[in-house]
C-alpha cells in the first residue's frame, strides 16, 4: 500500500487549535480540524511548500545581530562599507581595548557585528552561514568582482527549487553567500 499524500492549508492558528480550511487527499476524514489537534505549546502549521512549514511560540522576536570575528575593525569597515556598500550603524569602544562595530545592507533590520574576538580566539576563515539576498544576482556578482572582492568565478545555477547563488570572502577569509531571490 502506498503512502498518503495530502496538502493541508491552514487558515488560522489560534491559541486553542489550528483551523484547517482545505485538506486535499483526506476527504471528509478530518472535517474542519487538523489531525494533530494542535494546542498552544506547539502551534505547528502545515501549508504548501511555498508557505510556512512550522512555527512555535517564543518570546524571541527576531534575529538582531550576527557576529563575524575579524582581525582588524578598520580593514573590516573598508570591506563591508566601501566594497559591499553596507551602512556603518555603530562604532563604539567597549571592554577596554575592543570596539563594537555594526554594519548592514541599507534598510536591513539585522546587523552584522564585525569585532575582534577575545584574546586567544581565532579570527578569519569562518564559514559564517550568512546569506544576503539580491534581486540582481548577476549584477551584484559582476560589481563585487570588479571591486576586487574575492568571489566565486561564476554564479552557481542549479535549477528550481535551489536559487542562484555565489560565495564571497571578506578581508579575513570569512565566507558569506549571496542568493538571488
Amino acid at each position: 500500500m502506498g503512502g498518503l499524500l495530502a496538502r493541508v492549508v491552514v487558515v488560522e492558528a489560534g491559541d486553542e487549535c489550528v483551523d484547517v480550511v482545505c485538506v486535499d487527499g483526506l476527504g471528509d476524514f478530518l472535517g474542519d480540524r487538523d489531525e494533530f489537534l494542535l494546542c498552544p505549546r506547539s502551534l505547528r502549521q502545515i501549508q504548501s511548500q511555498e508557505g510556512v512549514v512550522s512555527t512555535t511560540k517564543t518570546s524571541i522576536a527576531k534575529v538582531g545581530v550576527v557576529i563575524i570575528p575579524v582581525a582588524d575593525e578598520d580593514r573590516a569597515i573598508e570591506f563591508y562599507v566601501d566594497k559591499l556598500g553596507f551602512e556603518k550603524r555603530a562604532d563604539v569602544p567597549f571592554g577596554g581595548d575592543y570596539r563594537w562595530v555594526e554594519v548592514a545592507p541599507p534598510g536591513a533590520e539585522t546587523t552584522i557585528a564585525i569585532v575582534r574576538p577575545p584574546e586567544g580566539k581565532p579570527t578569519g576563515n569562518v564559514e559564517t552561514g550568512i546569506a544576503f539576498h539580491t534581486e540582481d544576482i548577476n549584477g551584484v556578482h559582476a560589481d563585487l568582482k570588479a571591486a576586487g572582492v574575492d568571489v566565486d568565478d561564476e554564479v552557481s545555477v542549479m535549477g528550481d527549487p535551489v536559487p542562484p547563488m555565489f560565495w564571497l570572502r571578506d578581508q579575513d577569509g570569512n565566507t558569506l553567500m549571496v542568493v538571488g531571490v
